[in-house]
């Protein structure tokens, strides 16, 4: 399984980066900056991730619900996890489909990562791919 994150902060990208890496998993990461959304809609539908992590806060006026939303629209077909420091976005994530979330916890980013992956292999008992 792939793992893919989106957020629009370099510092949380390279955390979370690291913290997966010394699980033993790559982590494919995406800088949101919304002069370039088109052309990251695109690169994250053909690297096509199995999971997708979405910060909810990528911008003032675009959100990790709206590019959700638009990766569906797009037909996206990997599992999308909303990941925010911030649990009120669970359910705004929710009402566009989203039904996974994971707090981005800052200061113990391990633990976020062990729920991550403790999600991926409860897919994979599934037999999700």
């Amino acid at each position: 399984m792939t793992i893919g994150f989106v957020d629009d902060q370099q510092d949380i990208l390279d955390l979370y980066k690291d913290t997966f890496h010394s699980e033993g998993v790559l982590l494919q990461t995406w800088l949101f900056d919304m002069s370039e959304k088109e052309r990251l809609i695109q690169d994250i539908t053909q690297q096509a991730p199995d999971v997708l992590l979405l910060d909810y806060h990528i911008d003032n006026w675009y959100k990790g619900r709206d590019l959700a939303n638009k990766l569906t629209q797009v037909g996206y077909e990997g599992v999308m996890i909303g990941f925010s420091t911030d649990t009120y976005t669970q359910p705004l994530f929710e009402r566009v489909g989203v039904k996974n979330f994971v707090h981005k916890n800052l200061a113990k980013p391990g633990q976020s990562v062990s729920e991550v992956l403790r999600f991926m292999d409860s897919c994979l008992d599934k037999g999700l791919q």
